[in-house]
C-alpha cells in the first residue's frame, strides 16, 4: 500500500509541475520588433545625403501633423501602426538600442546598392563615420531586399545618411534590435 501511495504522490508531483510549467509564459529566444521606416523621394531628380533619425538635431518643426518628416521632396514615415516618426527619433533621444540586422527593400535594385553611412557624435564634438556598402548575396533570389548584418547603435546622436535617394522611388528600412 505504501508503495501504491508513494506512486500515487510522485505521478500527482510530475502532474502538477508539468501543469505549472505549460501555464508559465513561453521563455525562448525573444524576437524583437524592428524598427520600420519608409523613405519616399517624391520628385524627377535624385536627392543626396538624406538624414534618418539624428534626434538631438532635429526639431518640431521638421515634422508634419501626422509626424512624417517632409522636406525638399523627401518623406520620411513609420511603418510601425499607432507609431510616428517623430515618436522613433524621439525615442533614440533616451533609449540606446543597438541594431544588428538591417532589412533594406526596393522596387528599385539600383536604390538597394547605393551605399549608407552611420554617423555618430559625441558631446566633446568628435564623430565617427562607417560606411556601410551593401552587397546582394549571389545564392539570394530576391533582388528587392537586402540584408545588411552590420552593428551599429542608434541613439539621439546617430545619424545615418542615405547617400543617394534616386527620383520616384521609396526604399523601406527595417532595423532590428540585436539580441
Amino acid at each position: 500500500m505504501k508503495k501504491v501511495k508513494l506512486l500515487f504522490r510522485k505521478f500527482l508531483s510530475f502532474f502538477k509541475i508539468k501543469k505549472a510549467k505549460s501555464e508559465e509564459p513561453y521563455f525562448g529566444r525573444p524576437t524583437q520588433m524592428p524598427y520600420v521606416v519608409n523613405i519616399e523621394n517624391t520628385t524627377d531628380n535624385i536627392i543626396e545625403n538624406v538624414s534618418l533619425f539624428f534626434g538631438n538635431n532635429q526639431t518640431d518643426l521638421d515634422f508634419n501633423s501626422d509626424g512624417n518628416y517632409e522636406k525638399n521632396g523627401i518623406i520620411i514615415s513609420s511603418l510601425i501602426p499607432n507609431v510616428t516618426y517623430r515618436y522613433i527619433v524621439k525615442s533614440f533621444i533616451t533609449n540606446k538600442t543597438n541594431i544588428g540586422l538591417t532589412l533594406i527593400v526596393c522596387e528599385n535594385k539600383n536604390q538597394i546598392l547605393q551605399n549608407y553611412s552611420v554617423k555618430t557624435q559625441e558631446a566633446n564634438g568628435n564623430s565617427f563615420v562607417k560606411v556601410i556598402r551593401p552587397t546582394i548575396d549571389p545564392y539570394q533570389n530576391q533582388t528587392t531586399i537586402l540584408s545588411d548584418k552590420e552593428k551599429f547603435t542608434l541613439d539621439g546622436n546617430t545619424e545615418i545618411i542615405l547617400h543617394k535617394i534616386k527620383s520616384k522611388t521609396v526604399v523601406k528600412m527595417y532595423f532590428y534590435p540585436e539580441m
